[in-house]
């Protein structure tokens, strides 16, 4: 069983003007006890800038793996973020990852007892011959055998590619998947926003939310709001 907060974060900045060179940040958090319980926030963050190289990536994982998993305060004061960040400057990518997975493996309706999650993917590709500006936001909230308790859900992906050149691509990827077998109870609101923009062969926008309980009910007390922008193709649902 943890007990505390949890802060992970991971800052890769290159300077250099060269083409080979490039940024690289990993913030990698797992957790995989009996019971998981965190009267605390979570936070996991990933940054990368790369000035005039080759690309920059920035990749945020949380793993939270137990029989129960307890996240947060009774007051809801607390909660997970995760977030990654890639700023690519030169001739080219940004590539930002920010993934959340929480499975809960118990029975009862609080196998998954969480507070607030926000989940973000920022990636801007602002150099004069951009290749590739790639954001993606992925939650998992697993409870095969039992329920999941949460509050607000947060899912953010932007892209921007501004100079992009020849088959360069801006996507923005923003997906929250929330499985159980008895119940699932968003005592909050539920929103997934991608954003993609860029002067590019394709500039995609995806969106997506599922909620899905195998044997019981799902409650979302708040909005739902599933959102995809685009001045190229956009999809959500």
């Amino acid at each position: 069983s943890s007990e505390f907060a949890i802060f992970d974060a991971a800052i890769a900045i290159d300077g250099g003007g060269e083409s080979g060179h490039h940024a690289n940040a990993i913030a990698q958090v797992n957790i995989d006890p009996a019971v998981i319980t965190i009267n605390g926030p979570v936070d996991v963050i990933a940054v990368a800038f790369d000035n005039s190289g080759s690309h920059a990536s920035a990749n945020a994982n949380l793993n939270l793996d137990a029989g129960s998993v307890h996240v947060g305060t009774a007051l809801g004061n607390s909660g997970i973020f995760v977030g990654a960040v890639a700023i690519e400057s030169g001739e080219g990518q940004a590539n930002a990852l920010a993934c959340v997975q929480i499975i809960g493996t118990a029975t009862g309706n609080q196998a998954v007892n969480i507070q607030n999650v926000t989940v973000a993917a920022i990636a801007l590709d602002s150099g004069l011959d951009g290749t590739n500006a790639h954001a993606n936001a992925q939650l998992l909230i697993s409870a095969d055998s039992g329920g999941v308790q949460t509050r607000n859900l947060d899912m953010l992906a932007i892209a921007n590619l501004p100079f992009g050149i020849g088959d360069a691509n801006a996507i923005a990827q923003a997906n929250a998947n929330v499985f159980a077998s008895s119940s699932i109870a968003v005592n909050g609101s539920v929103r997934v926003n991608a954003i993609a923009s860029g002067n590019s062969e394709d500039v995609l926008a995806n969106a997506f939310v599922a909620l899905q309980a195998s044997t019981g009910n799902v409650h979302v007390s708040g909005n739902l709001e599933v959102d995809a922008l685009s001045n190229g193709e956009a999809s959500a649902f």
